[in-house]
């Protein structure tokens, strides 16, 4: 059975085309922290087993900087591509109209809970950035560069929670196969 295109208002048109590329920008960048992270770990192990001289920055920068920006970065991409976990079971047993409404109040609030994550962790941010605070160490590593990525990628996904909101019902359509029901 195929589905016809979802009929979309102009508000989540708008937000849509604002949102998507920097999605899109946020999810290659973590994927390039990804793949960063993976070279420099194998780089270190190949030069701790080889030849006994680790490199000393590896741990902390994976650590500090690079998961940090990988886990937080891509959310909102995430999420618009169906990357999350939808608890269903009710939704097959209330009307329709009530099951978007509850995934639209479910939505707003996770939207509200995504915003405050980035308001509060961009407030931290900023404080350690006006701070000028660093990590000593063989380098001294600046600790709001490690910050940063979480209320962008809070932000982000909390802007794309509320165009969600606003989409059309189509888009909260659950669909299941019978194979995800064992007789």
């Amino acid at each position: 059975m195929e589905r016809k295109a979802p009929r979309r208002n102009a508000t989540f048109k708008l937000l849509d085309q604002i949102l998507r590329p920097l999605e899109n920008g946020a999810a290659i960048i973590g994927a390039a922290m990804m793949l960063a992270a993976m070279t420099i770990t194998t780089f270190d192990a190949l030069l701790r087993y080889t030849i006994n001289k680790p490199l000393s920055f590896n741990y902390f920068l994976t650590e500090q900087y690079l998961l940090v920006g990988l886990v937080s970065l891509p959310l909102a991409w995430g999420f618009r591509t169906g990357g999350f976990i939808r608890i269903t079971f009710l939704l097959h047993v209330i009307p329709q109209n009530v099951g978007n409404l509850l995934l639209r109040v479910g939505l707003l609030v996770s939207s509200i809970f995504c915003a405050d994550l980035a308001w509060m962790s961009g407030k931290n941010w900023y404080e350690i950035f006006s701070n000028g605070l660093v990590e000593m160490d063989v380098i001294d590593w600046p600790v709001h560069l490690s910050w940063i990525w979480v209320p962008i990628g809070c932000g982000l996904l909390s802007l794309r929670l509320l165009t969600s909101v606003f989409g059309a019902s189509e888009d909260l359509i659950v669909e299941h196969t019978a194979e995800e029901y064992p007789e």
